[in-house]
């Protein structure tokens, strides 16, 4: 995942057919297992076995049924792409496009 991706995660109960949709707006790397920062210069000695992890903030734009109840801790999250992406902006509700911008 990336900043400004569009994911979803399925299921977050484990009640069968719920989704979590939501954008990307926030990373934070770091080193597992490190209480201070000058632990790092530790782990590049091996004195440490420290090891790197990535975690994401996601602002949920939609939740489907709504149940609003947070995934669990380790549930996959899935990049939303193409037709993935419509019901997280809530495209997938609409019956026609409506044009944008300049005109001809």
């Amino acid at each position: 995942m990336q900043l400004d991706d569009w994911c979803w995660s399925g299921d977050p109960c484990g009640w069968g057919g719920g989704h979590d949709y939501g954008i990307v707006d926030g990373l934070i790397a770091r080193h597992e297992g490190a209480k201070l920062d000058s632990d790092v210069f530790l782990a590049e000695q091996g004195v440490l076995p420290l090891t790197h992890t990535v975690k994401a903030h996601v602002i949920v734009t939609r939740v489907e049924p709504e149940i609003f109840v947070p995934p669990l801790p380790g549930q996959p999250v899935y990049r939303a792409a193409g037709l993935d992406r419509d019901p997280s902006t809530f495209l997938d509700d609409h019956a026609e496009e409506v044009p944008s911008g300049p005109g001809p």
